[in-house]
């Protein structure tokens, strides 16, 4: 986290996907990632440092397509190479995570006049968040967010190679998708970049939004400035998940309709745990929901359904499913009557392997262990005469999707755990449901896939473990 936070200095890149795990938890990555341009950046100073780029680079040229995890090896790995041009690709976990190609020869002249406009920099620490329809056209220029000699210490050998002010406006280009465009919502998608003569009367660089697609919310740029000039792509991705407020869960929930409900919601600060919880408070229960990191998330849910209800409808506790939930649950109500299990791990393969024993584990230390624990303890703690469980499957059990074996597999042995409890506790009954694909931080994915509105999954359950069998 020091290097994301020292980078983002460096390139005024401030978007919380990098440095902030609450935030970024919210997005498709799950958990914060390394800039797209560090990484490149180091890239560029290797191959500088063995001599395959040099003063006579004339382009460079490169495509993100996976995320890089914090704390994760990465391999810089050249592919092909010839005195005119250079090809490599970043790796982790077998998976090619960018690719890069340099080509050198004659630079020429750019004229950055046209994408002058007024400077954007009143942006500062915090991203723009515009919507999609209103980057069409969109036009701004940011001065250089670090000195020229910060880059050299930073990047020494392809600052010599190409100079200083070059590789600020290439870290500029993680400024301007990051905090300009698309801003909070973004997803750096590649660039292709030409280095030529003209510099300006000031470090900096400019953009100009040439074509918004509204079907993959891809945007692409002109950019120029410092001595770069071509043409940047990002995507715009959907921003977080929100649960439906109150006021909409209410109109679907009879009044008293599950008075007399004392739930427990692991996982219960957003998602699927969070439209639970308003659903069954909304009809007249108490919830107690959990969280890992959102506390303020859980804070803020708990103050809306209280909101609604009474200060004592709804509170919030931290818990971690890989720990002793007695050891942290000392708080619970002795009345809970039911438990809902929605703990869940980043779900979409970070290996290329056909099968990662350490992602199985991982699920495996959620969906079994982390669940065998609460749910045991929670019974041994009611005074309830019958607790009733839900256990949220997936119909990947089925037919798993490419790249979730791992979590199918883990999920099946999930349901065998779930019958075992029942066989041997006859005061506990589990209710497991093989969900769709249900909208969630996770799978709100650029290109729009049919996912299930989570209140009308949840509703039809929430009622069945109402009236257990």
């Amino acid at each position: 986290m020091d290097d994301q936070l020292a980078f983002a200095e460096l390139s005024g890149d401030h978007n919380p996907v990098h440095i902030d795990a609450v935030a970024a938890r919210r997005t498709q990555a799950g958990a914060p990632v390394v800039h797209g341009m560090h990484a490149l950046l180091w890239a560029l100073d290797e191959l500088a440092g063995s001599d395959i780029i040099g003063a006579g680079l004339c382009q460079i040229g490169a495509q993100f397509r996976k995320f890089l995890y914090l704390d994760t090896p990465c391999h810089f790995v050249l592919t092909s190479h010839d005195p005119r041009a250079a090809k490599a690709e970043l790796r982790s976990g077998g998976l090619i995570l960018a690719t890069l190609q340099v080509r050198n020869g004659a630079r020429g002249m750019f004229d950055s006049a046209d994408l002058a406009v007024p400077d954007l920099d009143s942006v500062g620490d915090t991203p723009a968040a515009p919507e999609l329809a209103a980057l069409t056209g969109l036009s701004g220029w940011t001065s250089a967010p670090a000195a020229s000699v910060q880059f050299d210490r930073a990047f020494p050998r392809l600052a010599r190679a190409v100079g200083a002010e070059r590789v600020g406006a290439l870290a500029a280009l993680s400024r301007i998708v990051g905090m300009h465009c698309p801003g909070l919502h973004s997803i750096f998608g590649g660039f292709t970049i030409d280095l030529v003569g003209s510099q300006p009367s000031s470090a900096g660089l400019a953009f100009k939004v040439t074509l918004v697609n509204d079907r993959f919310r891809l945007i692409t740029m002109n950019v120029g400035g410092s001595g770069i000039a071509g043409k940047a792509t990002a995507f715009m991705r959907w921003p977080p998940v929100e649960a439906p407020p109150m006021d909409i869960v209410r109109r679907s929930v009879a009044a008293e309709e599950f008075a007399g409900i004392v739930a427990v919601v692991i996982g219960g600060s957003r998602g699927l745990g969070a439209v639970t919880a308003k659903a069954i408070a909304a009809g007249g229960g108490r919830v107690s929901i959990t969280y890992l990191q959102g506390r303020d998330e859980a804070g803020k849910l708990a103050a809306e359904i209280g909101a609604m209800r009474d200060s004592d409808a709804c509170v919030a506790l931290a818990y971690d499913s890989s720990g002793d939930a007695a050891a942290q649950l000392s708080a619970l109500s002795e009345d809970v009557n039911q438990l809902y299990y929605f703990a869940t791990p980043s779900i979409f393969r970070r290996t290329s392997d056909l099968f990662s024993p350490d992602e199985f584990r991982n699920f495996c230390t959620v969906y079994l262990d982390g669940f065998y624990n609460v749910c045991r303890f929670v019974r041994a703690r009611s005074r309830a005469p019958k607790l009733t469980v839900f256990y949220p499957s997936s119909v990947a059990v089925e037919q798993p999707p490419a790249g979730l074996a791992e979590y199918a597999m883990a999920k099946a042995a999930g349901e065998v755990l779930c019958a075992e409890i029942m066989r041997q506790s006859p005061d506990v009954e589990i209710l497991v449901a093989r969900l769709p694909r249900v909208l969630t931080d996770q799978t709100a994915t650029v290109a729009q896939v049919h996912n299930a509105d989570p209140l009308a999954v949840m509703l039809p359950f929430i009622r069945q473990l109402r009236q257990p069998a």
